[in-house]
């Protein structure tokens, strides 16, 4: 299903048998109030459009992106992220993947992200894609969430129990990146995965042109996860691939895991 800013500003979702929701975020408030069978909800431009996110009843949604502080707001049952408030009452147990969108140059990022994961306590898979602004665009890191911010954080339930994959899909080596992954790989004590899909040209917004093999080397030994929660976790560096979740829906998931480690780096 598609949804268009043309057709409609506020979207409500009231579905016995959808099961797969994916749209680019053109219009104002998407309520999913009544969704019993929805398991995938994509929708690419929620965290940069301003769109007020509402889900009240979708007990089989087991994939959700993209968040982000972009979001005018987003409640799910009782729980309440806006701009001004972070309220976590209800949570959804059933949400085994996450998307989220970052950056670091908006106040209270972590906080965000951390109060974000105790939303979803059996989270299996995280990706984190980075918004790519051109340089010129680039302000200086907020003193509020510093690097040093991570090292004092402490886990949440999913990382205590069942978070197995962390994605980086624009991984550009930067230090809050770099710092990100250590804290995910310290405090995440069943990870079995973390990949990063890499792109090392700071200099413009659109580019699918892979790294130098030696920028991955150097971002390796830069990373260098020396604090161990899981020790058997593999660490993957690949060549930036497409959006991931545009086309390893339902329709294209068999050719997308054939294809999947064309890009892989040997490293």
């Amino acid at each position: 299903m598609r949804l268009m800013r043309q057709l409609c500003g506020r979207v409500r979702i009231r579905s016995p048998s959808l099961k797969i929701l994916s749209n680019d975020g053109h219009f104002d408030e998407l309520f999913v109030e009544d969704a019993p069978n929805l398991e995938w909800l994509l929708g690419d431009n929620l965290c940069q459009r301003g769109v007020h996110f509402r889900v009240a009843h979708a007990p089989k949604l087991e994939f959700l992106g993209y968040l982000g502080m972009g979001s005018l707001a987003i409640e799910i049952g009782e729980t309440i992220f806006t701009e001004d408030q972070i309220l976590v009452k209800t949570l959804m147990p059933s949400l085994k993947t996450l998307a989220v969108q970052l950056m670091n140059r908006r106040v209270g990022y972590i906080n965000w992200f951390m109060q974000l994961l105790k939303l979803f306590p059996c989270l299996e898979t995280l990706y984190i894609r980075v918004r790519c602004y051109l340089q010129s665009e680039l302000g200086p890191m907020v003193e509020e969430d510093s690097t040093e911010s991570w090292s004092m954080l402490g886990s949440v339930p999913c990382m205590d129990k069942c978070l197995e994959k962390v994605v980086f899909e624009v991984y550009r080596g930067y230090d809050w990146q770099r710092d990100m992954a250590k804290f995910l790989h310290r405090r995440s004590m069943f990870l079995k995965t973390m990949e990063f899909h890499c792109i090392d040209d700071t200099n413009t917004t659109f580019i699918r042109r892979g790294p130098r093999q030696e920028w991955v080397r150097e971002q390796q030994e830069l990373l260098c996860f020396d604090t161990r929660a899981s020790r058997d976790a593999r660490f993957l560096f690949f060549d930036l691939n497409f959006n991931h979740h545009n086309i390893c829906q339902q329709w294209h998931r068999e050719w997308y895991k054939r294809r999947y480690y064309n890009n892989l780096y040997k490293v």
